[in-house]
């Protein structure tokens, strides 16, 4: 699947990258998104200015998304 994804911190480094499909773990969905919404929660993560300490990387940055369920965890 392809994915904007961020290493770094600094909107250098949010690159459009081909990724593995995740699997879904116990409770957990897997989403087929259909649209987001960027907002400013997106771009303080990105640039590294919103709990920085708590931003796993790399990471897809998304905080609003909609989109069809297509697989799920047990449970």
């Amino acid at each position: 699947m392809k994915a904007w994804l961020l290493k770094d911190f600094g909107l250098e480094n949010l690159k459009l990258e081909e990724v593995e499909t995740p699997v879904p773990g116990p409770g957990e969905l897997l989403v087929k998104v259909g649209a987001v919404s960027l907002n400013f929660r997106d771009k303080a993560i990105v640039e590294g200015f919103y709990e920085p300490h708590l931003v796993p990387k790399p990471l897809i940055p998304v905080s609003d998304a909609t989109g069809t369920v297509v697989a799920t965890g047990q449970g």
